[in-house]
């Protein structure tokens, strides 16, 4: 049996929480009531005090119940998390990102969407120490910085939107719709990403949420962690994080999505969404369940093996991810007619 202690140190762990991702518990917290109090281990049901063996035959069962409690306790914690990436963030977030991919299909080219969407984030990168040291709550009126900070993000969400849009776009016009195009698109972006070791940003919600915090709502991380001080090479990490890594990485899914596209029911789109949702969905339980098992067996890993353990499960993850957005976003598509809005 697993103690409380290790797995409050999973949870907490940067990788389970951000690389391995699965759901993000940054406000977990255990009722006091499931601490055990030590000096009440000593007495027994009348207050006499207990013999030696009797004591650590009374501590072994509470020490057992504890970790049972809290254990318990953390795994509905996790699955309330679960049930809310899956239920409510999933579907807001795929529909905000659809309704502006449509709206952008419409109005804009695919290489005016690469020009913006590459151009936002590389700015909104490269400023971000200046951007986290004026807009921040105690400079400014709440109000103010509220109304600021978000549309700062949803400024970057829509750069983003469009720089998946554009490459999108153009690689299904030139390379078209087949396997053999959605295969190439798959293999090799996912290769860069694993030997770059960069290969986890390829999650995304459901089994990665973040939250808007006032500390960090500016922060974007650069792969090399560049300091501002150095700005050409500062410079040159943001373009790589932008041009190179996010491009990658809309690449690969496009490759997973054209793939389902083509082999999962082709001929009943209703069918083929319904049960791309719910492998995703199942996919999404399972990993988040086990993160703290699957988390503690790679501890114990070294060198390649571990490196291998962690592709597996990040690559279960992005397959999980895919199915549960296709799932969603075309199932909008049935259901909800852009054109009719």
């Amino acid at each position: 049996m697993t103690s409380t202690g290790e797995q409050e140190k999973c949870l907490k762990s940067p990788v389970s929480t951000s690389v391995f991702s699965v759901v993000e518990l940054k406000h977990v917290s255990i009722p006091r009531r499931l601490e055990v109090d030590e000096n009440n281990d000593q007495l027994g049901s009348s207050g006499e005090v207990l013999p030696e063996n009797q004591r650590h035959r009374k501590n072994s069962s509470n020490s057992i119940g504890s970790s049972l409690a809290r254990g318990t306790t953390l795994l509905c914690y996790r699955m309330s998390d679960v049930v809310v990436s899956l239920l409510v963030l999933l579907p807001l977030t795929i529909a905000m990102w659809r309704g502006i991919w449509n709206i952008m299909d419409i109005c804009t080219d695919p290489w005016l969407s690469i020009l913006i969407g590459n151009t936002i984030p590389i700015t909104l990168y490269y400023f971000q120490d200046t951007l986290k040291f004026f807009i921040h709550p105690r400079k400014m009126n709440f109000s103010l910085f509220y109304l600021i900070s978000r549309i700062l993000l949803v400024t970057h969400a829509f750069g983003s939107i469009n720089q998946w849009r554009g490459a999108w776009a153009i690689l299904d016009y030139e390379t078209g719709l087949g396997s053999e195009s959605a295969l190439i698109s798959l293999v090799l972006p996912v290769g860069v990403l694993i030997l770059c070791k960069v290969f986890s940003n390829v999650i995304a919600s459901p089994l990665f949420s973040g939250v808007d915090e006032a500390t960090s709502v500016h922060d974007y991380p650069l792969h090399f962690k560049t300091p501002v001080a150095s700005k050409w090479m500062y410079f040159l990490d943001c373009l790589w994080s932008v041009l190179v890594v996010q491009n990658l990485v809309a690449i690969a899914w496009r490759g997973l999505w054209n793939l389902t596209n083509n082999h999962l029911y082709p001929s009943n789109k209703t069918l083929s969404a319904c049960v791309s949702l719910a492998i995703g969905t199942i996919i999404v339980i399972i990993l988040s369940t086990l993160q703290p098992c699957y988390f503690r067996f790679m501890m114990k890993l070294k060198g390649l093996i571990r490196l291998a353990f962690f592709d597996l499960v990040t690559m279960c993850g992005f397959t999980g991810c895919v199915l549960a957005w296709r799932g969603t976003w075309d199932l909008y598509d049935i259901y909800i007619v852009f054109g009719m809005i």
